[in-house]
């Protein structure tokens, strides 16, 4: 997925395939594919997990759920993926995308769900910082 610096920017498409951190979900059986485009979901694919995961963002009845709202890489070599956030969010190899709450709403939107995937390659700016899992150096 490739984001700019201005909120809005982020375009692409996220393959989540370790776990959500919602109630209703946890860690994946299968692969959710998720598109992005002005920092909003535009569509979710995959199994019963997606159609599960696309009704409950459903539920919240607020367009700001489905907005980009963090990416995070997580560097702890120590943590294994078990579906609570804390954890799940710092596993080395993974990142983490959430939707929802972006701390710049003012407290009327608390909403913010994690979604972790492994060994993905992220673009910043046309330039890849992350590889396959691996954070990249220049």
């Amino acid at each position: 997925m490739a984001s700019g610096a201005m909120p809005g920017t982020a375009h692409g498409k996220i393959v989540v395939d370790g776990s959500i951190t919602h109630p209703a979900m946890g860690v994946l059986k299968e692969p959710i594919t998720i598109y992005v485009e002005n920092s909003f979901v535009t569509k979710i694919e995959g199994g019963e997990e997606a159609k599960r995961f696309a009704e409950e963002l459903a539920k919240v009845g607020d367009p700001r759920m489905y907005r980009i709202g963090e990416i995070g890489i997580g560097l702890n070599p120590d943590a294994s993926l078990c579906g609570r956030m804390l954890e799940d969010e710092g596993c080395s190899g993974y990142v983490h995308c959430a939707l929802g709450n972006n701390e710049t709403d003012n407290q009327d939107f608390i909403l913010h769900i994690d979604m972790m995937f492994k060994d993905p390659t992220i673009e910043l700016d046309g330039k890849v910082i992350f590889d396959h899992g691996e954070v990249v150096f220049d």
